[in-house]
C-alpha cells in the first residue's frame, strides 16, 4: 500500500541553513518526492509541523492541506480497479498530473528520458573499466542517433535497436557491438525493474558473440621469445612478459601496481582488479629471478617508479613485444625477423592455459589456476577450501615443459 509523509532534506544545507521540505511517496519499496516550494531551517521543523517561524500558523495550514490533497488523490488513484502502479514514481507522476498539471509535464519528461536513466545507471557501476564500456556504448548511440538525448526510453523499440546495430555494424565487428549493446540491455532491464517501462526491446534480439580468436602460441615460439637475443631496450619488456607467464598469466594491472608487501615469502598475494577475487601464486625460481632483477623502490617492480600510469608502460611494452627478434643495426636498417608480430601482454594468460592443457593438466585445475568459477560445482566450493597445492604443481609442470 502506498503512503505519504513529509521529508525535510537537511543533507545539503545551504549557508543560511534553509532546507527544502518535500512530500515522500513510498510504494513497493521505492520512493519518489513531490516538491513543496517551502524551505525551513532545522530548528523550524519538528518532524510533523512548522515551529519557531514567523508564518508558522499559515504554513502549517498550507502544508496540512497539501498533504490531505496528496493522500486523497493517492486513495482515489489506488482504488481504481484498472490502476497498476509498480513503483512510487508512477504514483507521484499521476498525483502531480491531477494536482499540479503545470508542473507535471516537465517532471514526467525528465523521468522518462533515456539518457538521464542511462547515465544514472552508468554512474552506479563500481568498476572504472565497466563505466568506460558504458560510456563508449552511449557515445556510439549518440553517433548513430543524434536525437537520443531528447527521446523517452519508452519510445526506443526493437526497430530502433535494430537500426542502431545496423549502423554500428558499418564500423564495428560483431563482438564489439555485442559488448556495447549488452551495456544498453542492462539499462533497459533496470528500467523494467523500476517500472519505468513495461517491455525490454532486447527480448528476442540476437546478442551472441562470435568465437574469440585464441591468444595462445606453441611452446617452441614461447621458447624463442624467452631465449632470443634482444636489443637492450627490449629486454625488460620481454622479461616482464615472461614474468606474467610464470605467474599464470597475471593481469598487467595486478602485477605492475603490486606493492612490496604482496610478495609474502615465496607467494605473490593479490586481489584481481577486474573481479576482486583473491589469488595466491607460488613464485617459482624463474619468476623470482625476474622480480629480483627489477625490484622497485616504492612498488614490487620498478616500472611504476618511473611511470605515473601503468597503462603508459603497458603500451610501450606491447609495442616492444611486437618487434622482438628484430633489431636496428643503424638508424634505419633492421636485422632479423620478428618472432611473433601479434604478441602482447594478453598472450601470457592464454598461452599458459593452452600449454597446461597440452601436457594433460585437468581442466578443473586449469580453471582454478585462472580463477574461473565452475558453475556445476559452485555450491560445493562454498563448503570446501580450495587447496593451492594442485595449482602450484600444475604451474611447475608447465614451466618445466617450457624449460
Amino acid at each position: 500500500m502506498a503512503s505519504a509523509s513529509f521529508y525535510h532534506d537537511t543533507r545539503r544545507a545551504k549557508k543560511d541553513l534553509l532546507c527544502p521540505l518535500r512530500i515522500t511517496i513510498r510504494h513497493n519499496q521505492t520512493a519518489a518526492q513531490i516538491p513543496l516550494d517551502v524551505e525551513l531551517s532545522p530548528t523550524q521543523w519538528n518532524g510533523h509541523a512548522v515551529q519557531n517561524h514567523p508564518n508558522e500558523k499559515t504554513l502549517n495550514v498550507i502544508l496540512t492541506k497539501k498533504m490531505a490533497d496528496v493522500q486523497s488523490t493517492m486513495l482515489l488513484l489506488m482504488s481504481d480497479p484498472k490502476a497498476s502502479f509498480r513503483n512510487a514514481a508512477e504514483i507521484k507522476d499521476a498525483v502531480m498530473e491531477r494536482l499540479y498539471p503545470d508542473k507535471a509535464k516537465p517532471v514526467q519528461k525528465e523521468v522518462n528520458l533515456f539518457v538521464p536513466i542511462y547515465e544514472r545507471f552508468m554512474a552506479a557501476r563500481k568498476a572504472e573499466g565497466t563505466r568506460v564500456i558504458y560510456r563508449r556504448a552511449l557515445d556510439a548511440i549518440r553517433k548513430h542517433d543524434p536525437d537520443i538525448d531528447k527521446k523517452p526510453i519508452s519510445e526506443l523499440n526493437l526497430d530502433w535497436l535494430t537500426a542502431i546495430d545496423t549502423q554500428m555494424a558499418l564500423t564495428n565487428k560483431k563482438n564489439t557491438r555485442s559488448i556495447l549493446l549488452r551495456s544498453v540491455r542492462s539499462v533497459f532491464n533496470y528500467a523494467v525493474s523500476e517500472g519505468i517501462i513495461s517491455k525490454n526491446p532486447f527480448k528476442g534480439f540476437d546478442l551472441k558473440q562470435e568465437p574469440t580468436v585464441k591468444r595462445s602460441m606453441d611452446v617452441e615460439t614461447l621458447r624463442k621469445i624467452r631465449d632470443t637475443e634482444v636489443a637492450p631496450w627490449q629486454e625488460e619488456y620481454r622479461d616482464m612478459f615472461m614474468l606474467m607467464f610464470y605467474l599464470i598469466g597475471v593481469n598487467a594491472a595486478d602485477l605492475f601496481l603490486a606493492k612490496k608487501d604482496q610478495l609474502v615469502g615465496d607467494r605473490f598475494e593479490y586481489n584481481r582488479k577486474k573481479t576482486g577475487k583473491h589469488y595466491s601464486v607460488k613464485v617459482q625460481p624463474e619468476a623470482m629471478a625476474i622480480i629480483e632483477k627489477y625490484r622497485g623502490e616504492n612498488w614490487l617492480l620498478s616500472p611504476m617508479d618511473r611511470y605515473n600510469n601503468y597503462k603508459d608502460y603497458l603500451q610501450h611494452m606491447n609495442k616492444a613485444l611486437s618487434t622482438l627478434g628484430q633489431v636496428y643495426t643503424t638508424s634505419s636498417e633492421k636485422k632479423g625477423e620478428v618472432i611473433f608480430p601479434k604478441l602482447s601482454s594478453y598472450w601470457s594468460r592464454h598461452t599458459w592455459a593452452t600449454l597446461a592443457y597440452e601436457i594433460g593438466i585437468p581442466i578443473d585445475v586449469i580453471g582454478q589456476a585462472l580463477g574461473h568459477s565452475d558453475r556445476q560445482h559452485v555450491i560445493t566450493f562454498v563448503y570446501i577450501r580450495l587447496d593451492n597445492k594442485k595449482v602450484d604443481e600444475a604451474n611447475r609442470q608447465v614451466l618445466d615443459y617450457v624449460a
